[in-house]
């Protein structure tokens, strides 16, 4: 079927050897599947069940500039491949580049003397994402990229963030007090004894883990990065999970804010 791009990843439709008939198993389509109907061109990937940008999951690397108008010959050749290098001083010749004598440090840019030196600049901000959740506090992101123009001839690159995120719609959702109580409740079965409660005593770098266990301790859960987006990373502090890691969030919703609630109550108070 046709499915809007936010459809794609959520489930994974297929046709029948009839290929006559569509069907699925309400599965996610896998992290990594490209999204961006109609045009397919791999800017935006699947993951976890949500149609995102690839440069949010992954920075760009922008190779260095590298020169392909001047000649291959036996002369030593530094790693850029911009102008020959030698180790001992040698005579030029009209029209090439000059020789130098000092080795040049290994990965450093050696720009074209022939060429002008460009910096990066960054394009215009893209709109903002949806926000993950309609109630609770989720995430929306924007990103930009080094291309208006791209560094070029070993010039700086971009300086700052390629992307930007906020935190977004905090208000609490009408009955749910605990969203990681919500999401063990999910878990829950008929088996008699078994109620599935949070599990809150865990190391910091396993705050965005799903883990779950049952008040008789007869039955354990436990899912590595699998606490949904907006999930509080403990219930002492407001930072959430996103995209399996801890976020700082302050009491006042903002996102990369450190206040917190003093003894008094009040958000970034000295009390």
């Amino acid at each position: 079927p046709n499915l809007a791009n936010s459809e794609i990843c959520k489930r994974l439709w297929c046709d029948d050897k009839s290929y006559e008939v569509c069907v699925t198993s309400y599965t996610g389509a896998a992290d990594g599947t490209p999204c961006d109907a109609p045009y397919w061109r791999g800017d935006r990937i699947c993951y976890r069940r949500r149609c995102l940008w690839k440069s949010l999951l992954i920075k760009p690397q922008l190779p260095a500039y590298k020169d392909f108008s001047q000649p291959e010959n036996p002369i030593t050749i530094d790693p850029y491949n911009f102008y020959p290098i030698s180790g001992t001083p040698t005579a030029t010749t009209k029209g090439t580049p000059p020789r130098t004598t000092e080795t040049p440090t290994p990965g450093a840019c050696i720009p074209n003397p022939t060429r002008r030196v460009i910096d990066g600049q960054w394009n215009l901000w893209s709109a903002f994402t949806p926000c993950g959740r309609s109630c609770g506090g989720g995430f929306r992101y924007r990103d930009r990229q080094c291309v208006a123009p791209r560094p070029y001839n070993c010039g700086r690159d971009c300086q700052g963030s390629s992307t930007d995120i906020e935190f977004c719609n905090p208000s609490p959702c009408r009955g749910i007090n605990d969203y990681r109580r919500v999401q063990c409740l999910e878990h829950n079965t008929d088996e008699p004894g078994v109620y599935l409660v949070p599990d809150y005593n865990v190391p910091r770098k396993e705050e965005c883990w799903l883990k779950c266990v049952s008040i008789s301790h007869i039955k354990h859960i436990y899912r590595k990065n699998e606490a949904a987006e907006g999930t509080r990373c403990s219930n002492k502090t407001n930072d959430r999970c996103y995209f399996g890691k801890c976020h700082p969030v302050g009491c006042d919703n903002t996102y990369g804010s450190t206040k917190q609630f003093d003894r008094c109550g009040v958000c970034g108070g000295n009390g």
